[in-house]
């Protein structure tokens, strides 16, 4: 195992690791165990990372396709207690997107609002080029899709988010021209 590799190259990526799994989770409780999970697989598999490329993005690919799995683990999972409105409302207010946080920038609740109004994958092509700054191959690896795709749900996405926050900029005195919406 090739220890000092992790310590050099992976920990030091630990807090932007910790916001893309919030942003999957929306939970803090269960964004903590994704990445204790992404993080322990990492450590395990580090002899499959080549030191000196993007460590970012192998934890962020490590950190999505084990979000993935266990989300379609649970959705096979037989539940005995079925969450009533009443308590998903309670969640929503004690750990609700309104409380998200991505890195150390806040987001107002417009945003938030907007962006959970947009489709899952339009939301995690935006994130990831607009707030984490990987390229469109890079998300197109990310996500596995083509780069064109990404490109695609970027522009449907940003689009989107115009649309949505247009009367929340002229509010604040933004002037918004109708032919970018």
């Amino acid at each position: 195992m090739n220890q000092p590799v992790f310590y050099e190259e992976c920990l030091p990526r630990l807090d932007d690791l910790s916001a893309f799994a919030m942003y999957l989770c929306r939970d803090p409780n269960d964004s903590g165990d994704l990445v204790q999970e992404t993080m322990l697989k990492a450590f395990t598999n580090i002899a499959s990372y080549k030191k000196g490329t993007n460590a970012r993005a192998w934890l962020f690919q490590i950190c999505r396709n084990t979000f993935i799995n266990s989300t379609r683990r649970k959705k096979y999972e037989l539940t005995k207690d079925e969450p009533t409105e009443n308590d998903r409302a309670q969640d929503d207010r004690q750990t609700g997107s309104r409380n998200y946080r991505l890195r150390d920038e806040s987001f107002s609740d417009e945003v938030i609002d907007a962006l959970n109004a947009i489709p899952k994958d339009c939301q995690t092509a935006l994130l990831l080029c607009d707030v984490e700054g990987y390229s469109y191959d890079e998300i197109a690896r990310l996500t596995q899709t083509r780069p064109g795709t990404v490109r695609s749900r970027i522009f449907r996405g940003r689009k989107a988010m115009a649309r949505i926050l247009q009367s929340y900029a002229v509010e604040r005195g933004v002037d918004v021209s109708t032919d970018v919406v």
